[in-house]
């Protein structure tokens, strides 16, 4: 989802909780209520939804883009 600029909605019950930042998404309790929070909130600030999914594009060009595992693949062969 991050490629396709679609922020991430964790639960702390998970570990997702421990790869997701508040640039890419949000970590919230795993009930019902906060699910409906952040969509809320996510629908109704538009630059905040934004700011998100830029992020998440930027963060998976930068993290697991070709260039990168190019040079991993490099590192590991020379």
């Amino acid at each position: 989802s991050l490629s396709c600029g679609t922020p991430i909605v964790a639960s702390r019950a998970g570990g997702l909780k421990n790869y997701i930042t508040n640039h890419v998404g949000y970590v919230i309790h795993p009930d019902a209520d906060s699910l409906f929070g952040i969509l809320e909130e996510l629908m109704h600030d538009r630059k905040k939804l934004k700011f998100l999914k830029e992020n998440c594009i930027s963060l998976t060009k930068s993290e697991f883009g070709k260039e990168r595992n190019i040079k991993i693949i490099e590192e590991t062969l020379y």
